[in-house]
């Protein structure tokens, strides 16, 4: 799709977009000129103004942000049913798309529950982008796990490297895999958890590896918007699948990237 001004634009399709990730992406969405639409697959119906101010994430007005939710269509749907011909038709039309589904507190819950929503439901989104007749997706996105590997000690960490493995083999166009470790988010979720996350390793955070350092959901979620528009030109010309990895050194070359070219854009505008 591309508008008159030669710059692409592109609709999307979302599913996991209440939670804390999903939220922020989806608001990013709405805000983006270059997105025309987005369709929130839902396990349960919310007000749109929700995504004015998610409650994980700043203010839409402190981040610069103005969400069109004219540009919002919800549709309901049942998470193991989801690779259907009814849930196909919603996501056959759109260009882009990102799953961001999990759990919120995986050690708390039973393995087989984690393991559906986690790698079968996740898997079975894909499955239906790949097999809608006359899909046009040609890139997905799937929030994944710093450190996601099958030999990891961590249950939720072998779980990642499942899906990512399924992700491969359904063989979109371009699939990014986005591997946050510690996410940040505005409100306290999950108790002692978060007060260590939020509040004791960011100030130790910069003696880790920077693939370990702690990423804003907010933050996470513009990084996600941008990877896909920077991408979807080059996925018209791609001849082969394209897997691509990113982590907190990726993220913030795509925030800084942006910041880049807000800054010339302003800059031309003055002369």
């Amino acid at each position: 799709m591309t508008s008159s001004s030669a710059i692409s634009t592109y609709s999307a399709v979302v599913i996991g977009a209440t939670g804390a990730v999903g939220s922020a992406l989806t608001r990013e969405l709405l805000s983006s000129p270059r997105c025309t639409s987005v369709t929130a697959l839902n396990r349960r119906s919310i007000d749109p103004t929700f995504y004015l101010s998610p409650p994980n994430s700043p203010s839409s007005e402190s981040l610069s942000l103005t969400p069109d939710l004219s540009k919002l269509q919800q549709h309901i749907i049942n998470l193991d049913e989801i690779n259907t011909p009814t849930t196909q038709s919603l996501i056959a039309p759109h260009d882009v798309a990102f799953c961001t589904v999990g759990v919120g507190q995986p050690t708390k819950e039973k393995y087989e529950y984690v393991h559906k929503i986690e790698v079968e439901n996740a898997t079975e989104f894909a499955k239906a982008c790949k097999d809608a007749a006359g899909s046009r997706i040609k890139h997905i996105s799937l929030l994944s796990g710093q450190g996601a590997s099958e030999n990891s000690r961590i249950s939720l960490l072998k779980l990642k490297a499942e899906v990512e493995k399924n992700y491969e083999d359904v063989g979109i166009r371009r699939t990014s895999f986005f591997q946050p470790s510690v996410m940040i988010t505005k409100t306290m979720r999950y108790g002692a958890v978060d007060i260590f996350n939020q509040f004791v390793f960011p100030k130790i955070s910069v003696l880790a590896p920077q693939r370990w350092r702690e990423i804003a959901v907010w933050d996470l979620g513009r990084a996600m918007r941008i990877n896909a528009e920077i991408n979807l030109d080059k996925n018209k010309d791609l001849n082969e699948n394209v897997i691509e990895r990113l982590g907190w050194k990726e993220f913030h070359e795509l925030l800084d990237l942006e910041k880049e070219t807000i800054g010339k854009d302003k800059k031309c505008s003055r002369k």
